[in-house]
């Protein structure tokens, strides 16, 4: 099989839309551009592009191409635990494809095909989670239809050489490098800087467990050892010591 390469065309709309994306200061823009702009180098029929955790700047934790908002809904509220793709391939810098890890024969015939997947048209799926320094940011996923041919080798080779460009510029919009001083000066884990980050825009113990997928409890376990390093007893002592550290 002939191995899959970028043709210089491809790499001279790559660049041009980089540049875009980094002179952008909105991330609703950015997202926007991102989404439509992709189908220049990657054709999909709808797709979107999901951060993972709240940020002041993201009004919304979804960014989409033709996809409704009701469907957004009935995946969260139910499909999400039912998506075998996402628990196989969570917080995975390598681009993927369904096609690669599922097998369709049997995959067809489970409740998340047919009842959500199948009525939405939605067959094959391709995508990339968004990784800076080990933190997963945002997860970017591209569709298409039943009939349509599948992802091929070259569209994951175009969002393999994009996506730790798109890391940087997301990294920018949520301040990411202050997770650096937090770990030198307090040693704290990514984890932990994830949870003082969602603390500092007000997310309760719930909320943080839901956005970061864990437990209530491990997030107070979380907590206690935040507290330890950073020689503090409350959650306002705690945010007041790392303001002052930045």
């Amino acid at each position: 099989m002939t191995e899959k390469t970028i043709t210089p065309a491809e790499w001279l709309e790559i660049n041009s839309l980089l540049l875009s994306l980094g002179d952008e200061t909105s991330i609703n823009r950015y997202s926007s551009i991102l989404l439509e702009r992709m189908s220049r180098l990657v054709r999909y029929s709808c797709g979107h592009l999901f951060f993972h955790q709240m940020h002041k700047q993201i009004p919304l934790n979804y960014y989409d191409l033709e996809i409704s908002e009701q469907t957004f809904i009935s995946y969260n509220s139910y499909y999400k635990g039912l998506d075998d793709i996402r628990r196989l391939t969570f917080n995975q810098a390598s681009p993927i494809k369904s096609t690669r890890v599922m097998d369709y024969n049997r995959w067809k015939n489970t409740e998340y095909f047919t009842d959500f997947l199948a009525p939405n048209n939605f067959y094959f799926l391709c995508g990339v989670d968004i990784i800076y320094s080990e933190h997963l940011m945002a997860t970017l996923t591209l569709i298409r239809e039943k009939g349509e041919y599948d992802f091929d080798d070259k569209d994951l080779l175009i969002l393999k050489n994009l996506s730790p460009h798109f890391a940087i510029h997301l990294a920018n919009f949520f301040g990411l490098k202050k997770y650096q001083l937090w770990t030198d000066n307090f040693a704290l884990t990514t984890r932990e800087c994830d949870i003082v980050e969602l603390l500092t825009q007000g997310a309760t113990n719930k909320k943080i467990a839901d956005q970061l997928f864990i437990s209530v409890n491990t997030v107070k376990k979380h907590l206690h050892n935040i507290y330890e390093k950073c020689e503090v007893n409350s959650k306002s002592q705690l945010i007041s010591r790392l303001s002052n550290n930045l």
